[in-house]
């Protein structure tokens, strides 16, 4: 083989190899920074975080279609006397009712000003317990209240219901119907039930 043959050939050689390098190193993907991979992971952890507090159930749509099955009122009134700070929104005091048959009976601050929000007030009603069953899920599909769970424990039925409140907080009312104590029947015989309600807030926020 003559020399000029070998030079060409040695020539296209080296070319072919700086060809395959140059090839070989555009293919490479170039390496994030540390600062940029931790950006990434953050921007990730802030969507995976919206997209969880979406799913915390915040209520349902109100059904206000649905009757309320007995006249009602309002516990504002009565709760106001322990909540003097204005806690509890106006959508909640509204959405938290009684028959209006129902007379004030006793009024507990279950938090002491030591924590969220935790107070009740019950009532003495002359409505039965199957009647108060009605009465409590009727107003609840009217004004949007999701039932959380419910519990039987002999005569006593506790409805654990959730909303949530124009003040950006999730609340939890428990609407509870209980027999009453002896001694208020022998003295009113025209009581059939408890009914206590307790509002607090959740701790989602």
């Amino acid at each position: 083989m003559a020399v000029s043959d070998r030079s060409e050939n040695f020539d296209q050689a080296g070319q072919e190899s700086s060809l395959t390098q140059s090839l070989g190193h555009n293919q490479k993907k170039p390496r994030l920074s540390k600062k940029a991979r931790w950006w990434i992971l953050g921007t990730l952890l802030v969507i995976f975080t919206l997209s969880t507090l979406a799913g915390i159930p915040l209520g349902t749509k109100a059904q206000p279609d649905v009757a309320i099955t007995q006249p009602y009122v309002s516990i504002r009134t009565q709760m106001l006397k322990e909540d003097p700070e204005r806690v509890v929104p106006s959508n909640i005091y509204n959405a938290a009712v009684v028959p209006s048959t129902s007379t004030l009976y006793q009024l507990e601050n279950l938090d002491q000003g030591n924590g969220p929000f935790d107070r009740s007030v019950s009532y003495l009603s002359p409505l039965t317990t199957s009647q108060l069953d009605l009465f409590a899920s009727s107003f609840a599909a009217h004004f949007g209240w999701r039932l959380m769970t419910f519990t039987k424990n002999g005569s006593t039925h506790s409805y654990y219901l959730q909303k949530a409140g124009q003040d950006g907080k999730v609340w939890e009312m428990l609407f509870q119907i209980a027999p009453p104590p002896a001694n208020l029947t022998t003295l009113n015989s025209n009581v059939s039930s408890v009914i206590t309600e307790r509002l607090l807030i959740t701790s989602f926020q």
